[in-house]
């Protein structure tokens, strides 16, 4: 969130002042605080409405990023054509926050629900998923485990973020 905030500023600008998060001046100032004080706690209200509008801004860069698109092109006939480009999670049924503002903040789940809201029309990203917070950054230990033993990586991250639809068929 911190080194994302002056990337989702640049992209978003416009959609962080209709949110109310203040001119560009002050979004500009804000996020310069940010960058150059990475471990600053918002103290009031209004900065942490901010902190958690960069936080829907980083996240709906994440899966634009992550997720495919869907493109309209011609073929050597002429004829157009829908082809996909990058990754096609819309059957997707989970989508978990992990770490960083995730763990700081009670409101991930939120946070991943407004990204998701902000996907694009052509966007591959997942489609009605269940949402989840891995505020002990047990994802990473979970992938490394997986390697080994899928079912066991499946029943620690079971353990560690309580009950969760299923999602491992």
């Amino acid at each position: 969130l911190r080194a994302g905030a002056a990337g989702v500023a640049a992209v978003d600008g416009r959609w962080l002042e209709a949110e109310g998060a203040g001119t560009e001046a002050a979004i500009r100032q804000a996020v310069s605080l940010r960058r150059a004080s990475p471990d600053w706690v918002p103290a009031d209200e209004s900065e942490l409405r901010f902190d958690g509008l960069l936080a829907v801004g980083c996240a709906t860069q994440a899966l634009a990023r992550h997720c495919g698109t869907m493109l309209l092109t011609r073929a050597a006939s002429g004829i157009p054509t829908l082809t996909r480009d990058g990754a096609d999670l819309r059957e997707a049924r989970l989508v978990l926050g992990t770490g960083g503002v995730f763990a700081h903040r009670d409101d991930g789940e939120r946070i991943l629900r407004e990204a998701l809201k902000g996907r694009g029309a052509r966007s591959l990203a997942p489609v009605d998923p269940a949402l989840g917070v891995d505020s002990n950054y047990v994802l990473a230990a979970a992938g490394l485990l997986s390697t080994e033993d899928r079912d066991g990586a499946i029943r620690f991250l079971r353990r560690q973020l309580g009950s969760l639809p299923d999602w491992t068929n």
